[in-house]
């Protein structure tokens, strides 16, 4: 493996460890974006949800969760979901609000179908990581805004091929106020992962910068 995919796994997994440490058991959970549905089953074991609802918008991600005894929903996440208002105890939308058009709506989804007392952890890759604010000092497009996938090199599994690029990017701040303008609470904003760097400390320490955004918010 290059250097270069250690330090992305390296951020990766710091990313899902620390999604997965926000999370206390409860009775409904529901992850938006459920792509290949491997994280779903962390996120399951971990909290133990009796009742699962898996969402994404590509309808062969919607089949990796077959098997499993969950509610598996193919809809469009820049839309109103078929999902009943506070029906979610978690909810987990990792990495996809950067893929959506109409983040506005996202947001108001999530409130809406939140119980009172539920919570949802958001996550995103951050434009203000360092990697990315060197690449634009220099001119260079940086990798949060990727323009091809062909000059990347970049080979498309079957159940990636439809899915939106990345759309629209985020900052903490960025983050933060879009969160708060839909009346979301916020109980913390989290950074993981540190490029060039593999340490998790530096993400701790630094967060603004950090290679991912997490947010912990509530109703």
């Amino acid at each position: 493996m290059s250097i270069a995919s250690q330090i992305f796994y390296a951020a990766d997994k710091h990313l899902k460890d620390k999604t997965l440490s926000l999370m206390h058991s409860c009775q409904t959970l529901i992850d938006l974006g459920c792509g290949d549905c491997q994280f779903t089953q962390q996120l399951v074991e971990h909290t133990g949800a009796s009742t699962v609802i898996t969402v994404d918008t590509i309808p062969i991600r919607v089949k990796y969760s077959y098997g499993h005894k969950w509610q598996s929903v193919n809809a469009d996440l820049n839309r109103r979901l078929p999902i009943d208002d506070n029906t979610a105890d978690i909810i987990h939308a990792g990495d996809v609000i950067e893929h959506l058009n109409d983040t506005d709506t996202f947001v108001k989804e999530i409130k809406r179908i939140l119980k009172p007392d539920g919570y949802a952890v958001i996550s995103t890759p951050n434009l203000a990581s360092w990697h990315n604010i060197l690449c634009l000092c220099l001119g260079l497009q940086p990798p949060v805004a990727m323009v091809s996938d062909e000059i990347l090199g970049i080979e498309m599994v079957e159940a990636d091929k439809d899915m939106p690029k990345h759309r629209r990017i985020f900052t903490p701040d960025g983050l933060y106020e879009l969160l708060k303008h839909h009346g979301l609470n916020i109980d913390r904003m989290y950074g993981a992962g540190y490029y060039p760097f593999t340490s998790r400390l530096l993400a701790t320490i630094d967060p603004d910068h950090a290679a991912y955004i997490i947010a912990k918010v509530r109703k």
